[in-house]
C-alpha cells in the first residue's frame, strides 16, 4: 500500500551535499537510527491491532498508529540518507583558518564570544555552536588569527569581529 503524500511534500526537493558532523553528531545518527528501527515492529504490531477492530474510517485507533508508523519511517529514511551523505569534520588546524570543526573566539563590542564552526545539523547558536552557512559562520570560514570581519545585524547596526584565538 502506498501512503498519498500531501502536495507540501510532492514539491519538496531532495536534500543534497554532505552533512557535517563530529564523531560524536555521527555515533548520535546512528543511535537515533537503532532507536527508530527498534519501535518500528511495536508500531506495526499496533497497525496491525487497529486494523483488525473494523471500520477504518471511523477507527481513530487506526489513523493514530498509521500515522505514528508513518512519521516513524519517515525519520527512518531521513537518518539514513543523512548516513550516506555525513562527513566527519577532521580535527581543525589553525594554520588553515577558520574552517568547520575550528573553535573561534572573537572580540566584538569589547565582548569576548566563542563559537564552535559546525555542521548545520549540530550547530546550536544558545550554545555558541553556529552553522558555517550561518551569516557570521560563512564570514569567518577561511579568516585567520587577527583578522577582522564586518557584519551588519538585523536591526542595520554594523559589528566587527576581531579573531583573538583559534584552535
Amino acid at each position: 500500500m502506498q501512503i498519498p503524500q500531501r502536495r507540501s511534500q510532492k514539491d519538496r526537493k531532495p536534500i543534497e551535499g554532505p552533512v557535517y558532523l563530529t564523531k560524536e553528531g555521527i555515533r548520535k545518527l546512528e543511535e537515533k537510527l537503532r532507536r527508530l528501527k527498534h519501535q518500528r515492529p511495536a508500531l506495526t504490531e499496533d497497525l496491525s491491532v487497529a486494523l483488525q477492530k473494523g471500520d477504518l474510517s471511523e477507527n481513530a485507533e487506526y489513523q493514530d498508529a498509521r500515522a505514528k508508523l508513518s512519521r516513524t519511517d519517515t525519520q527512518i529514511l531521513i537518518t539514513e540518507d543523512k548516513l550516506r551523505r555525513v562527513v566527519e569534520i577532521p580535527p581543525p588546524d589553525p594554520s588553515r583558518g577558520v574552517t568547520i570543526g575550528s573553535t573561534v573566539v572573537v572580540l566584538v563590542d569589547g565582548v569576548q564570544r566563542s563559537y564552535q564552526i559546525l555542521g548545520s545539523d549540530e550547530s546550536d547558536p544558545a550554545l555558541g555552536k553556529i552553522s558555517h552557512q550561518s551569516p557570521l559562520g560563512s564570514a569567518l570560514m577561511g579568516k585567520k588569527l587577527d583578522e577582522e570581519v564586518t557584519m551588519t545585524s538585523a536591526s542595520g547596526k554594523e559589528k566587527t569581529y576581531r579573531i583573538i584565538a583559534l584552535s
